[in-house]
């Protein structure tokens, strides 16, 4: 039972240490002996639990997007009316990116410089179902509720207006010469505002 939990310890520690790394560096920067130097162990042991860099990576991948996605999508195929939901899902995936910002930085990086390989991670760990959602929006149009939209530029907006400020985090306090702290104030005051931004664009006008 000792070694058991002794195992499980020691691989906890080594993947805990490859995130950040892989979070700083991406997989082309990121050296195993790095990883076992964090984690405090040998080289080998380091291989004995993970095989490569690439297998680890994967691994590191799959739960970074497991982090964000399955829960935003959990709101997508909810039964929210459509209005409340586009809220939600924006307070939601605006709550996740607060304590999970390296990790979209880092899946935009790999995106750019891994493309064919964090497509094949992608479709795999992560994606949303958009049948129910479709069928809602069209739904509503019939109802005379909200305009004709296209649902996929509808989402597209959503998650956009969410990803960017952190994505671009050094660049936007340098801008505006905040520290981290004040940033993130900035973003908890705007999260109504683009949620409003988005129901707006899809309301229909009283006159």
């Amino acid at each position: 039972m000792r070694r058991k939990k002794l195992d499980s310890e020691t691989e906890k520690k080594i993947f805990d240490s490859a995130i950040k790394v892989f979070h700083q560096r991406g997989i082309h920067g990121a050296r195993m002996q790095e990883i076992a130097d964090k984690a405090g162990v040998s080289k080998s042991m380091l291989h004995y639990y993970f095989v490569n860099k690439e297998k680890l990576f994967d691994k590191v991948f799959n739960l970074t997007m497991k982090n964000i996605f399955p829960k935003v999508n959990s709101i997508l195929v909810s039964n929210f009316p459509l209005l409340q939901k586009i809220a939600i899902f924006m307070n939601t995936y605006t709550d996740i990116l607060f304590k999970e910002h390296p990790s979209s930085g880092f899946i935009i990086a790999e995106m750019a410089t891994n493309k064919e390989k964090i497509l094949k991670l992608t479709i795999t760990s992560a994606g949303f179902d958009l049948t129910k959602f479709k069928q809602q929006v069209e739904r509503e149009y019939k109802l005379g509720n909200i305009k004709r939209v296209d649902v996929r530029i509808l989402l597209l907006n959503m998650i956009c207006l969410s990803v960017f400020p952190f994505v671009a985090i050094p660049m936007q306090l340098q801008r505006f010469n905040m520290t981290e702290k004040e940033y993130f104030q900035l973003l908890e005051k705007r999260k109504p505002i683009i949620s409003e931004m988005i129901i707006n664009s899809i309301k229909k006008n009283d006159s």
